[in-house]
Parts: C-alpha cells; sequence; structure tokens
C-alpha cells in the first residue's frame, strides 16, 4: 500500500534522497526559528489567546469564566499544544514546536506539490525557495495558524490530484485533510471551489447531470464504474 501511495505521488527512489535533504533543511530552519521565537517573544495578540485554549484544553487554566468565548477559534493547533502542556512542557515554545512541525509538513508538501509538474531537482529548489522566502519565514513557527493550514491545504489539494487522476480511493484521504485544515483555520474552506474546480475540469458535469435527468439507470452505472475504477 505505502508503495502504491508513493508511486501514485509521482515519488520514486530517487526522491527519497531529495525529501531526506529538504526534510533536513525544514528542520534546522524550524530549530532556528523556535529557538529565535522563544527568545524574541510574542507579536500577535492571537497568539495569546491560542495559548490560553491550549491551557483550557489541557485542564491547567483556572479562569474559565472569561475565556470560554475564544473556544469558538481553530481548535486543532491549540489541542496539539495542549498535549505538550499535559507532557509537561508549560511554556510558550510548546506552540512554536507545534506550529514549526508543521512548517516542515507544509514545505515537504510543497515538493510533492511540484514533482507532479517538475523533476526532482526543480522540485527540490522550488520548495527550498519557498521554505526561504520572508514572508514564510515570519510565519514559520510564530505560534500562527497559516503556515500550519497552508500545509494541510496543500496535502488535501494533492490528494484531491491524484483522486481525481488516478484512484477515488484518495478522496479517503484528501476530505479529511480537507476538515483538519478547515478546523485548523477557517480560511481553508477557500479550498473547496478549488478542489471541485479541479473535478470539475476532468469530467464533464452537464453530461452528468443530463444524464441524470434523462436517464437514471445509465447514471447510476456510471457512477458505479467510477467509484469502482
Amino acid at each position: 500500500m505505502s508503495v502504491n501511495v508513493f508511486s501514485d505521488l509521482n515519488l520514486n527512489k530517487k526522491d527519497s534522497i531529495y525529501l531526506l535533504i529538504l526534510f533536513v533543511f525544514s528542520l534546522l530552519i524550524t530549530i532556528n526559528l523556535v529557538l529565535f521565537n522563544a527568545k524574541v517573544g510574542i507579536f500577535s495578540s492571537d497568539v495569546y489567546v491560542y495559548l490560553t485554549n491550549s491551557l483550557t484544553y489541557a485542564g491547567l487554566n483556572t479562569n474559565h469564566i472569561g475565556d470560554l468565548h475564544n473556544m469558538f477559534l481553530s481548535p486543532v493547533i491549540c489541542y496539539l499544544t495542549s498535549i505538550l502542556f499535559r507532557l509537561g512542557v508549560n511554556k510558550i515554545i510548546s506552540l512554536f514546536i507545534i506550529t514549526g512541525c508543521f512548517g516542515i509538513l507544509c514545505n515537504i508538501a510543497m515538493y510533492v506539490l511540484l514533482r507532479n509538474r517538475f523533476n526532482s531537482l526543480l522540485s527540490l529548489t522550488g520548495s527550498m525557495l519557498f521554505g526561504s522566502l520572508s514572508l514564510t519565514l515570519f510565519w514559520w513557527a510564530n505560534g500562527t495558524l497559516d503556515i500550519p493550514a497552508l500545509g494541510l491545504s496543500i496535502w488535501a489539494m494533492i490528494f484531491t490530484i491524484i483522486a481525481v487522476d488516478k484512484n477515488p480511493k484518495y478522496y479517503l484521504l484528501a476530505l479529511p485533510i480537507f476538515v483538519v485544515a478547515v478546523f485548523t483555520r477557517y480560511t481553508a474552506l477557500f479550498m473547496l471551489p478549488l478542489m471541485f474546480l479541479y473535478f470539475l475540469s476532468k469530467h464533464d458535469f452537464f453530461d452528468w447531470v443530463d444524464c441524470f435527468i434523462s436517464d437514471r439507470d445509465l447514471f447510476k452505472k456510471l457512477l458505479f464504474d467510477f467509484f469502482k475504477s
């Protein structure tokens, strides 16, 4: 199964070396930025809210009244940070570590996305350039939700592409990852029209609608054949 996923992502054994290089590159960036942000401190007021929510999820926030009105915010990063809090890492650096790990995930996702259209070397170059942009570095591992949501959105789009192009079974990965992305940052909902448009670009949607109206049995057969393929 893992081999099939690797090949469906258009990756081969040579890509393992490039992915390892990219992982080390991203890890070094993450370590440096986590330490830098821990030294500089919080610069965005939203981060304080995420930390408060993380404490609440961990059961360590004694001031529940007055903080519950913020619990409607995206819960994924706060919940993951609360796990580190429960493990005893009760410092701001916990949030930096969690968002930094998603930065690594985002950079790898960029490589896999580029690999669908370019060779390994160009994909590595593109993902390293992406990870070196000042805008990316500014939001990487600083406790905000932008990079985590971006990384998950890219992965959702990657699995949507291979679900449409190669095997519908990857919808079982694309849709849950998309849901997690939305609950990481609600603006990830804007990915849904893009995913739907990609689906429409590969299937004649209006023929399906016409078939559904005029011949239900044929429509059921087409739908069955689509999910069986």
